[in-house]
């Protein structure tokens, strides 16, 4: 261990003291590149390039990568070819080339003013030293100063430290030779998230249901036939300051669900089953899910407000409420289904008379595992109504008890019967004195109502409550 340290030790003091040669790597050298993208703007790069390393201290360029990289999560590993070959140190370079970085690094120099002649069009050289770039340039030319000074700007040279992209740099010891070397890290920049397209049928019984992925790289870096993967689920990131794994240990996070799916089912991983380009700055949607006749229930629901139970002045007082449409359905083999739903919106269609798709509604679902039921809110419907009475107020101990009636009236303009949910949002210690119609106690604080109203007809629903 100790003469390991020393060498170590050796090669860095060397490397210091001595020009060390400058060896390039780009996109060109990829042999494989996969990336694994969470919905949470973060994305794992894996990529693996062949190098050719002289021997001795080398300085090499790892251009191409993205300009959202975590320098602190970058690990380097050989595959093979290469011997000895070290790490000495990394530096992550990312002033990159634009008219601002070029004018700020010429200020107190000179340059060169291009200007139109306004008749002729003809240019004419003017010499000038920049004084400022703050809020516009400031030039000197001859001994006055010129704010806004019309002309193209001119620089005789670029100047040093500005690269044309985000590049690793890293001083490298080794005997040389050809080899692969696989390079990964965390990028920032990346995003993916789900949509979903259900096509109802003409009874509103089951849908054709389509899932889409749809992915946005603005990492500044494109990856041509990459292997791509997708983690649903919320992994832990410390805030304060960027922890440094170990590559087992990010690919540990990104296979928790792929591999110990029951374990750890708030994971999910999805691989693409054939390769594809993400550009830079660009959305790709790939399809994630295909399912047929997958069963539904559509429930209209008269859904709890806010509470009515506080004050007596409400008494006579005649209120309009609407009623809710929603679709719930079983995620599950049985019922056609049975995959893993990412988070996402949720858009539902149906054919008109005419054979055209219109959208009856749209919500968005969370992470959704097998078997579990999904509720969908698609919005309000047009021909079943709702009124709200409250008849009747009792205070039975000041402060302690009351008593409160209501009367609802649902009214159904379609020409079918349907079933409402009446939804009732109770405080205090409770109990349903008399309803027209029974009650379901599902909380602490919440009473169903199952109202059957007929077609073209109304339904009254009448309760009292005691609360203490």
């Amino acid at each position: 261990m100790l003469k390991r340290f020393l060498l170590i030790a050796l090669a860095v003091s060397v490397s210091f003291g001595v020009q060390a040669e400058v060896r390039e790597s780009t996109a060109s050298d990829r042999h494989d590149v996969s990336v694994t993208i969470y919905n949470q703007n973060l994305g794992l790069v894996r990529e693996v390039r062949s190098l050719t390393i002289p021997r001795g201290t080398v300085s090499l360029r790892f251009e191409d990568v993205t300009a959202g990289i975590d320098p602190t999560s970058v690990s380097v590993s050989v595959l093979g070819g290469l011997r000895d070959f070290m790490v000495l140190e990394q530096n992550y370079e990312y002033d990159l080339i634009s008219p601002e970085k070029l004018m700020e690094k010429y200020v107190g120099r000179q340059v060169d003013l291009y200007v139109k002649h306004p008749q002729t069009g003809e240019e004419r050289r003017v010499a000038a030293t920049l004084l400022s770039t703050s809020g516009g340039p400031v030039y000197r030319i001859g001994e006055e100063i010129h704010v806004g000074y019309p002309g193209r700007v001119v620089l005789p040279e670029l100047p040093e430290n500005l690269i044309a992209r985000p590049t690793l740099v890293w001083l490298l010891d080794s005997r040389g030779g050809d080899g692969r070397v696989e390079v990964s890290y965390l990028t920032s920049g990346m995003n993916w998230k789900a949509d979903y397209v259900a096509v109802l049928d003409a009874d509103d019984r089951t849908m054709n249901l389509t899932g889409w992925v749809t992915l946005t790289n603005t990492s500044g870096a494109g990856f041509e036939n990459a292997k791509l993967k997708l983690v649903a689920g919320t992994i832990h990131r410390e805030r304060k300051r960027m922890p440094r794994r170990t590559q087992a240990e990010y690919d540990a996070l990104a296979l928790k669900a792929g591999v110990v799916e029951e374990e750890f089912f708030e994971y999910h991983l999805y691989t693409l089953r054939r390769r594809t380009t993400l550009k830079d700055r660009q959305t790709k949607q790939v399809e994630l899910l295909k399912a047929h006749d997958v069963g539904i229930d559509k429930e209209y629901v008269l859904p709890a407000g806010r509470m009515w139970f506080d004050r007596r002045s409400r008494m006579g007082e005649t209120v309009k409420e609407h009623i809710t449409v929603m679709v719930h359905f079983e995620n599950s083999k049985e019922n056609n289904l049975g995959e893993p739903l990412p988070a996402g919106i949720f858009r539902m269609y149906k054919a008109d008379s005419e054979g055209s798709l219109q959208l009856v509604g749209e919500d968005r679902i969370d992470h959704t595992p097998r078997g579990e039921k999904v509720s969908l809110q698609l919005g309000e419907a047009f021909d079943i109504t709702a009124e709200r009475v409250q008849v009747d107020y009792e205070v039975i101990s000041r402060g302690k008890v009351y008593e409160y009636e209501y009367k609802i009236t649902i009214r159904n303009a379609k020409k079918e019967d349907v079933t409402v949910k009446v939804i009732e949002q109770v405080p205090g210690d409770w109990e349903v004195l008399s309803s027209s119609h029974e009650p379901k106690k599902v909380s602490a604080h919440m009473v169903h109502f199952f109202i059957p109203v007929k077609a073209e007809g109304s339904s009254l629903l009448t309760y009292r409550v005691r609360i203490r």
